[in-house]
């Protein structure tokens, strides 16, 4: 099964730019997920999109499912390759936050 959810329906807005719309994102995600039911996140029409969105939305997921159950049941369309930058940047800090907290706490104050 699968589920297209259009973001700018989703959070209401052309702007993808609050946590809580975000951390909304998530659970939606998080219970389709969980249900086996791929979900496809529909960027069309979405003119902001940024990390303080992404990072509840998509972020988080690293933290309750492994990479690959995330690469088979969370695929993404109609998204601006602006978009695509923040999306890597996301899902690549998430992971190695994930993989490993403290190393990644104790890297970034060694970098600040």
């Amino acid at each position: 099964m699968k589920k297209v959810i259009n973001l700018v329906q989703f959070i209401g807005d052309t702007e993808a730019s609050s946590a809580e719309d975000g951390i909304r994102l998530f659970e939606a995600i998080k219970e389709l997920v969980q249900k086996d039911v791929t979900v496809c996140l529909d960027f069309d029409g979405l003119d902001h999109c940024v990390t303080r969105f992404l990072n509840p939305a998509i972020g988080q997921l690293y933290g309750v499912f492994d990479r690959n159950i995330l690469n088979k049941f969370v695929m993404f369309k109609n998204v601006r390759a602006s978009h695509v930058d923040k999306i890597k940047a996301v899902t690549s800090n998430a992971q190695n936050y994930y993989n490993d907290p403290n190393e990644y706490e104790k890297t970034m104050l060694d970098i600040v």
